[in-house]
């Protein structure tokens, strides 16, 4: 199998990434908070995948095409290695965040000190003169 279809495979979770951040913006209109933390979640995990992909694709290529001695290639792996666990982790905290987080909710009395005061009717005894 070469490196290209063996890297094709890192390519499949971003599909599914996909999904989850069109799920996450046809929510959006019931769920804003949590529905912006998963869309955004989602983007983070497919442009992590989206690197993964590019890497193992063309890292090995990159390698050969321009004689990389093999302590460079492993550096850059390290760090593209370091890079995606930490876009990863990121992505997946925002999630989480918007799975188990709180909704805001508005206050039903959005003035200090509680309820409104009831209303005085406006003629004594709740009817205008003549009724």
């Amino acid at each position: 199998m070469s490196y290209a279809a063996a890297g094709l495979f890192t390519f499949i979770p971003v599909l599914v990434f996909v999904t989850g951040l069109i799920l996450a913006l046809v929510t959006r209109g019931r769920h804003p908070r949590r529905s912006t933390f998963a869309a955004i979640g989602f983007a983070v995990l497919i442009v992590d995948g989206l690197i993964g992909t590019v890497w193992n694709i063309a890292g090995p290529q990159l390698r050969v095409s321009h004689r990389w001695p093999v302590s460079l290639y492993a550096a850059l792996s390290g760090l593209f290695g370091a890079v995606e666990t930490l876009l990863l982790i990121a992505g997946w905290v925002l999630i989480l965040i918007a799975l188990f987080g709180r909704e805001r909710t508005t206050p039903a009395y959005p003035q200090a000190g509680g309820p409104p005061a009831p209303q005085q009717p406006p003629f004594p005894g709740g009817r205008p003169p003549g009724y």
